[in-house]
């Protein structure tokens, strides 16, 4: 995922933005800097009057990727919010690649094709084309955990209470 994402941004992390600001990541970076402010201010996260003065904007509206940015919140409160944007976007990759591993090994019971399982889900063109435009939708590591999780299940391996305290 470095190889691929980060060498161009590399140079200069907290400036130069992953997949260029020419496309979509300027609303997402500006997330990552107000979820963290509005919370920590006990402000509404959903409303905001820092943009669109003076009626404000219901963030209810955008794609403002909050899960992402709070877990990120400790990068953007430290780096900034691009710094922590170019981390998710080149994280993102790697996560869906290793939780698709682990699904394929849950599968296969071998390494070489979890390996190749988890390279073509994390790196597949679906997610290195969110990647440029949209990173909640890149944002797919969870997929293979839910499935890995219901496996486990039919499997016999989790009861239902764990399926569901899990999910």
């Amino acid at each position: 995922a470095i190889v691929f994402l980060g060498v161009p941004v590399a140079a200069h992390p907290e400036r130069r933005v992953v997949g260029g600001l020419f496309r979509d990541p300027q609303i997402f970076i500006w997330s990552f800097a107000w979820w963290p402010h509005a919370i920590l201010h006990g402000l509404n996260p959903f409303f905001t009057h820092a943009i669109w003065e003076p009626d404000g904007y219901n963030l209810a509206w955008v794609t403002s990727v909050p899960g992402l940015a709070l877990a990120f919140a400790p990068l953007t409160l430290l780096f900034g919010p691009v710094l922590a944007y170019n981390v998710a976007s080149i994280l993102m990759p790697a996560l869906g690649a290793w939780t698709a591993f682990l699904l394929c090994r849950r599968l296969t019971g071998a390494i070489w094709p979890s390996l190749v399982g988890g390279y073509l889900f994390g790196f597949s063109a679906y997610v290195f084309s969110a990647e440029l435009t949209h990173i909640f939708s890149a944002a797919v590591f969870l997929v293979p955990v839910a499935a890995l999780l219901v496996l486990r299940f039919v499997q016999d391996d989790l009861s239902s209470r764990g399926l569901a305290l899990r999910l």
